[in-house]
């Protein structure tokens, strides 16, 4: 991505510069779109150890688990002697060992005679930077046509610190953000390239929450996004102007007393493990801190892969049944299903694919009777086709979003009430006989609370049966449509030997007053449920038309088949079904028992999630408990913890079922299903590779760098979460946006992590000549794999190989190996 906002095109080198100095800072997606991304995605084409180098210069950031994580996992056994052994033996020298980045610094440091004087500037000016993007992003001020400087000049002219400091005194704010710029790298003698990318980076670094947004602004937000313009150039010339007038007007005497901390210096310092081996104890004892450290991850990383190739090697297979299943169900890759296949297919002969939750419809949608417009794809993507929603009955849905415009008007009301300072206590007063009841039935009972408020919900706003326009001159084109569909089945290796019913289903998760929903749901869907797009390939794959087609080229779809949607509710484990109202009477009683079966595999895999999630109740019952308890944490408006969502998450397993498929992976593998001997020229693994596998990436490195850096990569404690403008929180009254996911996503305990921080692992059922060719046509996967971003093994002729570098070596079986079902 680039800075494409035609107000950067004036100033090419500038441009250029600013694009260099963002390098190292994250991107932050709005709430509404949450996705879990690297944070140090554009840092990919250095190795992973010099990029966290890069970032602990910018960011101050250290980048790999701490060593009371890895006292603690050693005490578990989680890293053994074993580990750490064959950790040491792969390693070697990294420059970044012997030279560690120097931590984060206050740009005015370098500049003013006292760090004292600096660091209290510098803290000012973050306090007043962060005020004023708030103030510009909530829209407490109306400027639709300024953009985010201009509309801070006009503030300026009555703001009571900007008379203080001298602004508009020391010097004359510039007309355009990018001459501010320029005029303040000059006024700080910034004259050089480097120079001025050491400023711009610096000054990026400080309060990198609202430099995420800003980037997301810059280089990702769709044409059609209408958020206030807060882009990168704009932030960097309202943060630069405050610079360098303190600059100019700040006194340079040393004044008395110590050199303050910035808030990025952690002075700090733990003590790793010692292993018990003394051998291995003096060897690592001599090598530098940092070197320890990434042998420790690696032996962390090791302990896991060699149990999962073990538990995959020595799984008791059977082969894949020749007669007619029961039923065929499609799920997202996402780690959550793997639980809900495991407990289904033990129900009965359902076999169970895995493909990313949009089901290969790159898809924008347009909702009926609203201007929101959604994109159904992962973020990597871009949509091909727009999909319309419309009713069934015109007449019917027109009084019906009727009541709904007047039940959204009273809401935006009342929330609108609820923030402003003055109507916020009238409010209080007179609506409190109304709202106290209710507050107070949502805090002692929230799931027969939420049971009301949907049944009301129901009757004011009826169902207004809507459906996905697939055909018509709106729709996407049959031979669009075509070339989805066979996509996804290729892909899935499901063309043949159909069901009579093949089921879609996406997953969602419900929770109530959780500023970060849409990161619960599917990523492959843009942070939406998945429920329309399994909706809409479903429609797609019923038509007539398009099985023609599909026929045609070798997909031959029985008459008897249907397609069905449904979404996997991943916080209650509750399937839901979509469009069984069009479906043919002679498959009702094959979707009946298909949806008995899927209520008593949720009901399993909510008893089994239950024994992990705090404050669930720990009694012999709870296995018919489980699905209640689930329930409520669903409803419940102070529940911190409603679901884990992909937490623990550790593998990307691509391959058919049939490898996996008798395992307990306990919900930490994302499960993509291919078939190599059907892939002859290797176009499927290639998408697999370029997309999924990329996605499962970024989700990994989220949580991951939430895990080992939860101060500035994550979103902090929710319990303290202060929403602004929709596009993040603050916490408490702090000075910038978080980053990251929130501590409840990672942490059981303030200290105590749940989510096991480790690179991504890849295993592939492929020949590796054919990984190879994909990884070398790619430049971004290159980075990946050859930079040691994820961890790459190989299943070729019933062999496991590791990628190492550019080279290939065998697997071997650790010493005394324990199948993964033992793990802890």
């Amino acid at each position: 991505m680039t800075i494409t906002d035609p107000i950067s095109t004036h100033d090419a080198p500038l441009t250029e510069l600013i694009e260099r100095a963002a390098r190292p800072i994250p991107v932050l997606w709005p709430l509404r779109t949450a996705i879990a991304i690297n944070p140090l995605w554009d840092l990919r084409d250095t190795d992973f150890d010099s990029a966290l180098a890069t970032a602990a210069a910018t960011l101050g950031i250290d980048g790999l688990p701490s060593p009371q994580l890895l006292a603690d996992a050693y005490r578990r056994g989680r890293i053994t002697d074993i580990d750490l052994a064959a950790a040491l033996a792969d390693h070697s020298p990294h420059p970044t060992d012997l030279q560690p980045c120097p931590p984060a610094r206050a740009p005015l440091r370098t500049r003013l005679h006292t760090h004292q004087l600096a660091d209290a500037l510098t803290v000012l000016v973050d306090l007043e930077v962060s005020k004023w993007c708030a103030t510009y992003i909530a829209g407490t001020t109306a400027h639709p046509n300024s953009g985010f400087y201009t509309t801070w000049r006009q503030w300026m002219r009555s703001d009571r610190v900007a008379r203080r400091w001298g602004i508009g005194d020391a010097y004359r704010l510039p007309d355009t953000p990018h001459e501010a710029i320029l005029n303040a790298l000059y006024q700080l003698n910034r004259t050089d390239d480097d120079e001025q990318l050491l400023e711009l980076t610096a000054q990026l670094g400080r309060l990198p929450g609202w430099a995420a947004h800003a980037k997301w602004r810059t280089m990702w937000a769709p044409a059609t996004e209408t958020t206030p313009a807060l882009d990168l150039v704009n932030y960097l010339a309202v943060r630069l102007s405050y610079e360098a007038t303190l600059y100019l007007v700040a006194p340079t005497s040393p004044l008395d007393g110590p050199p303050l901390p910035t808030p990025l210096e952690d002075t700090t310092t733990a003590a790793l493990p010692t292993p018990t081996d003394p051998t291995l104890a003096a060897t690592l004892q001599h090598l530098p801190l940092r070197t320890q450290q990434r042998i420790w991850l690696h032996a962390y990383e090791n302990h896991y892969r060699d149990r999962l190739l073990t538990a995959l090697n020595h799984a008791d297979r059977t082969e894949p049944s020749t007669s007619r299943p029961q039923a065929q169900l499609v799920f997202c890759i996402d780690t959550r299903s793997e639980g809900l296949r495991r407990h289904l297919e033990a129900l009965g002969d359902y076999p169970t694919y895995g493909f990313a939750g949009f089901f290969g419809v790159p898809a924008r949608v347009e909702p009926w009777h609203s201007d929101d417009r959604l994109d159904l794809l992962p973020a990597l993507l871009t949509p091909s086709v727009t999909i319309t929603q419309q009713p069934t009955d015109r007449a019917h849905a027109r009084r019906a979003t009727e009541a709904t415009d007047d039940l959204t008007a009273g809401l935006w009301a009342l929330r609108s009430a609820q923030k402003s300072p003055l109507a916020s206590y009238l409010l209080a007063e007179a609506g409190g006989c109304l709202l106290g009841p209710a507050a107070f039935a949502r805090t002692v009972a929230p799931r027969a609370a939420s049971t009301i408020a949907h049944w009301l919900r129901t009757r004011i706003t009826p169902d207004t049966n809507l459906h996905y326009l697939v055909s018509g001159p709106t729709a996407p084109t049959d031979d669009e449509q075509t070339q989805f569909a066979e996509t996804m089945l290729r892909a899935t290796g499901l063309t043949d030997t159909f069901a009579r019913v093949v089921t879609l289903c996406g997953h969602g998760s419900t929770t109530t007053n959780n500023p970060y929903a849409s990161a619960l749901d599917c990523g492959a869907c843009g942070a939406a449920r998945g429920a329309t797009s399994a909706r809409i390939a479903a429609a797609m794959l019923n038509r007539p038309a398009i099985r023609m087609r599909l026929r045609a080229r070798g997909i031959d779809i029985p008459t008897d088949t249907v397609f069905v949607a449904a979404e996997h509710d991943t916080t209650t484990d509750v399937v839901a079904f979509f469009d069984t109202s069009v479906l043919p009477d002679t498959h009702r009683a094959d979707i009946a028992q298909l949806r008995d079966d899927l209520a008593r595999a949720g009901r399993a895999l909510a008893a089994e999630r239950a024994t992990d999630l705090p404050g669930a109740p720990r009694r012999n019952t709870l296995g018919r408990n489980a699905h209640t308890h689930a329930a409520t944490r669903a409803a419940d408006w102070a529940q911190l913890q409603p679901e884990w969502g992909l937490a623990r998450n550790a593998a990307f397993l691509i391959a058919p079922r049939q490898l996996s498929a008798p395992l307990n992976l306990q919900r930490r593998c994302f499960l993509h299903s291919y078939e190599p001997d059907a892939d002859t020229t290797g176009a499927t693994l290639e998408a697999i590779m370029t997309g999924p596998m990329v996605v499962a990436h970024w989700i990994n490195a989220a949580y991951y760098f939430s895990t080992v850096d939860p101060t500035v990569l994550g979103a902090g404690d929710k319990s303290a979460h202060n929403i602004i403008g929709e596009i993040g929180v603050f916490q408490g009254a702090g000075s910038d946006l978080k980053l990251g996911l929130p501590h409840q996503s990672v942490y059981t305990t303030p200290h105590r992590p749940y989510h096991e921080p480790m690179r991504l692992l890849v295993a592939i059922t492929a020949p590796r000549q054919r990984i190879d060719a994909i990884i070398d046509a790619h430049r971004d996967i290159t980075h990946l794999v050859n930079g040691n971003w994820l961890t790459l093994a190989a299943h070729d002729n019933g062999t496991w190989w590791l990628r190492r570098g550019h080279n290939w070596e065998p697997w071997h079986t650790p010493t005394d190996p324990h199948q993964l079902e033992n793990e802890q």
